[in-house]
């Protein structure tokens, strides 16, 4: 982890110089061949990416070194600034998110928030076209279960356990890997399902207002 951020911090500014340079590179050759654009817009998306990637890198391996503050987070207030913050995001894909009532757990309130934000846009993201998403709560021995279903076309169960793992993807995402550091650091489990044809659930299991903080961190 203090490889990464290392790692990380290294990379970032010469990647902000290589895409501060290409900016200034594309309006003093306004009237360029159309090869030479499309090569210089390819570089600036390749730069743009390859940034993106090593932020959230550096973002993944901050969730194990920064210090967590624990204290009553109340999760169906949680969701409701997430989905009035992305309201208009929702209206452009056609999303309907609905929810059962959900409690108070005890966590950190901004690493909870950023959990809660990543499975609701991967459910969004891949549950088809005009998805419905729910957020679900179970109760399971002494924890609450959330669960994100979204109504997607399903994913294959090994890919969904290497998401879990692993930071890799197409567009370098660590969106389910970070959710798992995330559960892991308030002492909970996360896993994944996925039918064909029914869509995919992410649960984890967190633990409630009346159970021991002292399990988190």
């Amino acid at each position: 982890e203090r490889f990464s951020v290392a790692a990380s911090r290294e990379l970032v500014e010469p990647l902000q110089l290589a895409s501060g340079f290409l900016s200034l590179l594309a309006p003093r050759h306004p009237d360029g061949d159309d090869e030479s654009r499309l090569l210089l817009e390819r570089s600036q998306a390749s730069v743009s990416r390859t940034l993106d990637r090593v932020e959230r890198l550096l973002d993944y391996a901050r969730l194990s070194t920064d210090s967590i503050q624990l204290g009553p987070v109340p999760l169906d207030q949680v969701l409701d600034a997430i989905l009035a913050g992305s309201a208009e995001q929702l209206e452009a894909k056609g999303a309907r998110v609905t929810s059962d009532p959900l409690p108070t757990v005890w966590g950190d309130e901004w690493q909870l928030r950023s959990l809660l934000t990543e499975l609701v846009a991967n459910a969004v993201e891949y549950g088809g076209p005009e998805p419905e998403v729910h957020v679900g709560l179970t109760r399971r021995d002494s924890r609450w279960v959330v669960t994100v279903h979204d109504s997607g076309p399903g994913c294959d169960e090994t890919l969904l356990a290497m998401a879990l793992d692993l930071v890799h993807g197409p567009t370098g995402g660590v969106g389910l890997a970070r959710c798992r550091r995330i559960v892991e650091r308030h002492g909970g489990t996360i896993w994944a399902e996925s039918t064909a044809g029914v869509g995919t659930s992410v649960s984890c299991t967190l633990t409630p207002v009346d159970g021991p903080p002292e399990e988190a961190g």
